[in-house]
């Protein structure tokens, strides 16, 4: 009796982790701690007060990192098996968590107005493409 033979690896099953083995459902507040993030942006202005251009690399700092984190994260799961299309919703959720955190950033120690007027009001618009 001859053992079976096992067939090569197609494009698509190369690379796939099993179903039975592939990361289950994500959540954004494992992944980007929005309110932590929030906390170390504030204390970077604080600790920068006078010198914009240190809290705003201070910042910066930041909000990458936050990037960096879902995006190692987002690959993490697409090795380990994950759909495309819910790594895809991770980023973005990521990517929706770190301009929420720039926006209160900006809006609470750059540009602070307790009673904007219609000019001193500040909108974020998304075209797409900017991960």
């Amino acid at each position: 009796m001859t053992p079976p033979t096992k067939s090569p690896p197609t494009l698509l099953s190369a690379g796939r982790a099993p179903a039975s083995r592939r990361p289950g459902k994500w959540r954004i507040a494992d992944i980007i701690d929005g309110r932590a993030l929030r906390v170390k942006l504030t204390a970077a202005a604080l600790d920068n007060i006078g010198n914009d251009a240190a809290a705003r690399k201070s910042a910066l700092n930041l909000l990458h990192g936050a990037m960096f984190r879902g995006r190692l994260i987002a690959q993490e799961r697409l090795q380990q098996g994950a759909d495309g299309l819910d790594t895809a919703r991770l980023l973005a959720a990521v990517q929706d968590e770190v301009i929420h955190a720039l926006y209160d950033f900006t809006v609470t120690h750059v540009h602070r107005a307790s009673n904007p007027t219609e000019a001193e009001r500040l909108a974020i618009l998304a075209t797409g493409g900017y991960g």
